[in-house]
């Protein structure tokens, strides 16, 4: 069953974690049910009910109508962003070839391919906390990350041949890199327009060590100003 899905332990705490800070960076979203969030995470009642009693001093519960946090829970964040690698399942990629495209170009490259054919895809880092927060100070564009939503199975990921033939995957974590691809296991994807959701794209600042970003981030949502990440 689907709470078997990952090997990491504490998985489902995570993925209630990220749901409903993904819901709480979209204002326009309302409290979601235990069994919303089960259907969402593809966790069932017993770890859902755990993760969100673990989160309960950061959260506000409406009886039937559900929950949803009240400030940010940046002690389970700090946990998750220690075990993000193997929680998201990261592939990076470099470029083989002797001339490689900017990540401006590639992202270029992007919106010209039919949205139906990346509608598994969502852009999150630099560019993908840009679109949620506009206002945001974010110099320059280091790499191009990627959220793919692939709830099983091998991904497909051919999109990335259009950006540059020449992206290879790297084999350490420390080598340089100019894509990364972060797969997203869970039923829903959150993807507004063609972008990753505002938490996948926090996860992608904090990895990339922008934490000064990462907190004016937090802070264009106005959740930041008692417990910055």
């Amino acid at each position: 069953g689907p709470s078997r899905r990952s090997s990491v332990p504490g998985h489902s705490f995570y993925e209630v974690l990220r749901v409903l800070l993904a819901r709480w960076l979209n204002p326009g979203l309302l409290p979601i049910t235990i069994s919303q969030l089960g259907e969402e995470t593809g966790y069932s009642y017993k770890p859902v009910r755990k993760a969100l009693d673990e989160l309960s001093r950061h959260l506000e519960r409406y009886g039937h109508s559900g929950v949803e946090l009240k400030s940010f829970p940046r002690e389970a964040w700090s946990r998750l962003l220690l075990d993000a690698d193997s929680v998201r399942e990261t592939i990076r990629f470099w470029h083989e070839g002797e001339m490689p495209r900017t990540p401006a170009s590639m992202l270029k490259r992007f919106f010209q391919i039919p949205k139906e054919e990346t509608g598994h895809v969502g852009i999150g880092g630099v560019e993908g906390a840009r679109y949620h927060a506009p206002d945001l100070d974010l110099i320059g564009q280091p790499r191009l990350d990627f959220t793919v939503h692939w709830p099983a199975g091998t991904p497909d990921l051919g999109f990335l041949r259009k950006l540059d033939a020449s992206l290879t995957p790297t084999k350490e974590r420390e080598d340089a890199c100019s894509v990364v691809v972060h797969l997203l296991r869970r039923p829903v994807d959150y993807f507004i327009d063609r972008f990753a959701d505002p938490a996948e794209c926090l996860l992608d600042l904090q990895e990339m060590r922008l934490d000064a970003q990462a907190r004016a981030f937090l802070r264009f949502f106005a959740v930041a100003e008692n417990d910055d990440c």
